[in-house]
């Protein structure tokens, strides 16, 4: 009966791979712009502060770093408007510039440090904001679907109706041996017949109750908790998989 306890396991989207790559690649792109921001010296909150307010003074190429992806990296000193003396770096991917050339410095008049040749960037990362903002996108997007439909199954199973669930086809799944993909069949609480498709592992309780089911058969120890208003939010479990809550 509900509430339940539910085993972190029960809750694992059916395209779960999918989204515990995306989690891992977001986990990676956080950690490798976290260390490119720390080895750069600069963020893009440096260019967002260029863009709402800057002054411009002249200045002079001092040193020159070429990296891949035809980056580079313009060093340079200039004068702010109150006469002190400045050193900064910014980055860009045009032609190359020859040391000693007079060069457009932008720079935030209370805070001169924070500067960038003209037409160039602060930040390496918002050279790369073409390419890293929709890929940074797509993996915050994969993971919060991933982490919205764990809750969704999570408050089914926790809160829903169970019932009984009969076995209907157990089939291999494609290029992923040891799971198998299950159809099942119940009713749900207005007593229409629901079906239910879900991959489940072989080694696993549920797995185990599934290979020594007949087809048409009750599916022993399983069951499926569906929502009672929306019937399709359901998942096939096995009772291990839950236990009554202390409430």
């Amino acid at each position: 009966l509900p509430p339940r306890s539910v085993r972190p396991a029960a809750t694992r989207p059916v395209w779960r791979d999918f989204g515990l790559v995306a989690t891992l690649l977001l986990s990676i792109v956080a950690c490798i712009a976290v260390a490119t921001c720390v080895w750069d010296g600069h963020t893009p909150r440096g260019d967002w502060r260029l863009d709402a307010a800057s002054a411009t003074a002249r200045g002079e190429v001092t040193g020159v770093d070429r990296f891949a992806l035809d980056s580079a990296r313009y060093r340079y000193r200039f004068t702010a408007g109150d006469g002190t003396a400045q050193e900064g770096h910014s980055w860009d991917q045009r032609a190359p510039i020859a040391l000693g050339t007079a060069v457009s410095i932008d720079y935030v008049p209370l805070d001169p440090a924070v500067s960038r040749m003209q037409g160039g960037h602060h930040s390496i990362l918002a050279l790369h904001w073409e390419w890293a903002i929709p890929l940074c996108l797509t993996l915050v997007l994969a993971t919060g679907l991933r982490l919205a439909r764990r809750y969704q199954i999570y408050v089914a199973l926790r809160h829903g109706r169970a019932a009984t669930a009969h076995l209907l086809a157990s089939q291999p799944v494609l290029l992923r041996p040891g799971r198998v993909r299950v159809t099942c069949r119940f009713r749900d609480a207005l007593g229409k017949e629901q079906q239910h498709r879900l991959h489940v592992d072989l080694d696993s309780e549920l797995g185990r109750a599934v290979r020594a089911t007949a087809i048409g058969a009750p599916i022993e120890g399983a069951m499926v908790v569906h929502q009672e208003s929306n019937p399709k939010q359901c998942r096939l479990v096995h009772g291990s998989d839950l236990a009554q809550a202390d409430v």
